[in-house]
């Protein structure tokens, strides 16, 4: 890969998270109330809120990745915690900070010359939200009627 292709990978990836992907997640987090937020429907393992925990812890590990910072080896595949005592409002400010972190590890990654930028893993977060977010949508759209 070029470099002119490996940066615009990265600053395309960055734009996604950053530009498309959180503000996506704090307008449905907008649309819902605290019950709907917390709410399991029949066949729905995780709630909404617990996506939304579930794509922070995500992006914390990732933080802890590009900083070399020890993480644990279990992986995440069932960490979709509920915290009824949280409004939708409360978690948006708390998915905006880890956003915040997140593209600020990012950038640092991205400026220091002795650091290697693992494409698989960035392109794995990508993905991952992505997918995530699908589930938000369509949970959403379902309990509100409105369409995104």
């Amino acid at each position: 890969m070029t470099d002119g292709t490996m940066d615009l990978f990265l600053r395309t990836s960055k734009h996604r998270m950053v530009d498309n992907y959180l503000p996506k997640i704090c307008r449905f987090l907008e649309a819902v109330n605290e019950q709907q937020l917390w709410e399991h429907k029949v066949n729905e393992t995780s709630s909404i809120g617990g996506i939304i925990f579930h794509i922070a812890e995500h992006l914390s590990r990732h933080i802890d990745r590009y900083n070399r910072v020890e993480t644990t080896s279990s992986g995440i595949e069932n960490h979709f915690p509920d915290n009824t005592e949280l409004s939708p409002r409360e978690l948006v400010v708390q998915i905006e900070e880890v956003f915040t972190a997140w593209q600020n590890s990012f950038d640092q990654l991205r400026s220091d010359e002795s650091k290697v930028v693992d494409l698989y893993s960035v392109y794995h977060l990508i993905e991952h939200v992505s997918y995530h977010l699908g589930q938000v949508v369509d949970r959403v759209q379902r309990l509100t009627g409105e369409s995104f």
